[in-house]
């Protein structure tokens, strides 16, 4: 039976998503819990074609999806939880990875929920 090995990406992405918004995101801690050094970690990712900073965009914009459809908190909340230090930056974000707004996504995703 082949097993589908999982991508380095994909293991510091579920890493990040799992410890959640409040967690360091520190390339060290991360490359350690995964039992590697940090120049081991970058030359995989690099490998993949990927950057340690497109992962962790990644795992936020994950969370942020998350934390807009489970909390009942404002904007601004869930952009602080998420180490935004504005509402501003966590907009742009947002946007530039979804193709729309916190609040636009939040509304559509509910009414897809709950259709009346």
């Amino acid at each position: 039976r082949l097993t589908q090995r999982t991508t380095y990406a994909a293991r510091v992405r579920d890493l990040l998503v799992e410890r959640g918004p409040a967690a360091s995101t520190d390339m060290k801690i991360i490359a350690k819990q995964l039992g590697m050094s940090v120049r081991s970690l970058r030359r995989r990712l690099s490998g993949e074609g990927r950057t340690y900073k497109s992962v962790t965009s990644d795992a936020r914009a994950i969370l942020a999806k998350r934390l807009l459809l489970s909390t009942h908190g404002t904007i601004k909340e869930v952009a602080y939880d998420l180490g935004f230090a504005d509402t501003t930056a966590f907009h742009r974000a947002f946007k530039r990875r979804t193709g729309m707004t916190p609040q636009v996504y939040r509304t559509q995703q509910l009414m897809a929920d709950h259709p009346d």
